[in-house]
């Protein structure tokens, strides 16, 4: 793995329920988490598809201690006793405000907002010790995905100015149908499969990446309808800019209608 004071990856969150089913996904987190602290990563950077805010700015949270939302409902009572405790880095937070303002950016700080479960539920497994610092960052519905990808590009910049080790997580699951979930079937439908091979064979080809910005147009971007609708997958590749390639590390369906994926940018 290449050493870099920038780490990039684009991860699925599943469900809730992995907090108390664990298996294959809740253990390769782990073990993705591990990894990253070997390599000296103090600081999380964390876009969540459920931070999508409806005006034309970008926002990160600059709260000292971020809110842990359980924004999920009707699942079993014991999730709820879940939880995510951690601190901010709010000196890196002002740094990404700053440095979209250098570029014409609109990015705001924000502390009405904290870390979902598209966020924590990631965090639990990765970093169970809760000794990484989390800086949240929104998307929004009302700006391109050409100005995510310029977000991404400006968090990137703020964070090679720290000197900080930081890993940058965009989450989201690249097929999220609900309407077609069965409990207990692992796999993933077909129409699902094909968008999500195609977003991976874009990926592995840099030269490519562009096309990623314009898959709102592809019939199996209906067929799959994307959690968030990419845009943290378009923050994660003005992030990832200077990365040479991406590669597919894990890969499962969750009750058909869901994906679970990890990418990673190096």
């Amino acid at each position: 793995m290449k050493v870099t004071n920038l780490n990039v990856v684009f991860l699925s969150h599943g469900s809730p329920t992995i907090l108390i089913e664990k298996g294959d996904f809740a253990e390769f987190l782990e073990k993705l988490g591990q990894k990253y602290k070997t390599i000296g990563i103090d600081t999380i950077v964390i876009a969540s598809p459920h931070w999508i805010v409806r005006d034309k700015n970008f926002y990160v949270n600059v709260a000292e201690k971020p809110m842990c939302i359980k924004d999920y409902y009707g699942f079993p009572k014991e999730l709820y006793e879940f939880r995510y405790d951690c601190l901010n880095d709010v000196e890196l937070a002002g740094s990404i405000i700053e440095e979209g303002e250098k570029v014409g950016l609109s990015v705001k700080g924000t502390q009405s907002w904290g870390i979902d479960h598209g966020a924590w539920v990631i965090l639990y497994f990765m970093f169970p010790e809760k000794d990484v610092k989390v800086v949240p960052v929104s998307s929004s519905a009302f700006l391109s995905p050409y100005e995510h990808r310029e977000f991404g590009r400006v968090i990137k910049t703020a964070v090679e100015k720290s000197q900080r080790k930081v890993l940058f997580i965009g989450s989201g699951s690249l097929t999220h149908r609900l309407d077609l979930v069965m409990f207990g079937v692992n796999d993933v439908f077909e129409g699902g499969k094909k968008f999500d091979d195609k977003v991976v064979s874009i990926l592995e080809s840099k030269e490519k990446w562009d096309e990623i910005l314009n898959l709102w147009n592809d019939p199996l971007f209906f067929s799959a309808q994307p959690e968030g609708h990419l845009l943290t997958l378009f923050i994660t590749l003005g992030v990832a800019d200077d990365k040479k390639e991406a590669k597919r590390i894990f890969y499962s369906g969750m009750w058909y209608g869901l994906s679970l994926i990890a990418i990673e940018f190096i």
